[in-house]
């Protein structure tokens, strides 16, 4: 099919979805990055390409692309509500130790989630949490301690919440 329409970029990126079920991300990778040089402002294609690079490890090629997304949510109405783009901006900044910019995407993250309690209840559990230990571990404990305290208000019977609401009430001498 890519040989049919070379000038289309959905054949490579449905190329590059294939090769990303395989786990085989070089070869997504480079069909989605003909996508992108066809069509720069698909949101699919970008947060694909971004994903790629993440599963990769590419931490900074990752965010890049991740910040491109969050840049084109504001032209592309199909690219908003989705709160993987701020939570993976988040994990990247995290993993660069870029910890402001991480918070600040965690905290999107958690705001998109806390509307629909059904749907996305163990997805707000897993930002808060990834949020409140990089607020503890940049020594925002007051605001750390928020956090553990919504989650075991969420979780009461998950130890590790418990554990970290312990530590930070240590750290901030309360204990």
């Amino acid at each position: 099919i890519i040989l049919q329409y070379p000038s289309r970029w959905e054949p490579h990126h449905a190329a590059a979805q294939n090769w990303g079920r395989v786990r085989r991300f070089r070869k997504a990778q480079t069909h989605l990055e003909i996508a992108r040089q066809i069509n720069p402002d698909v949101a699919k294609v970008l947060f694909d390409l971004a994903s790629v690079l993440y599963n990769q490890a590419k931490w900074d090629e990752a965010l890049h692309y991740f910040r491109e997304l969050q840049a084109l949510a504001g032209r592309d109405a199909s690219a908003q509500g989705r709160w993987q783009v701020p939570y993976f901006s988040g994990v990247c900044a995290q993993k660069l130790e870029y910890v402001e910019e991480a918070i600040d995407a965690y905290n999107r993250a958690v705001n998109m989630t806390t509307g629909n309690r059904q749907g996305d209840y163990q997805k707000e559990l897993d930002i808060r949490n990834r949020l409140a230990g990089t607020m503890l571990n940049s020594g925002r404990t007051p605001a750390a301690l928020y956090h553990f305290k919504r989650l075991v208000a969420m979780q009461p019977n998950k130890a590790e919440f418990h554990y970290f609401l312990g530590v930070s009430y240590l750290k901030l001498g309360k204990l």
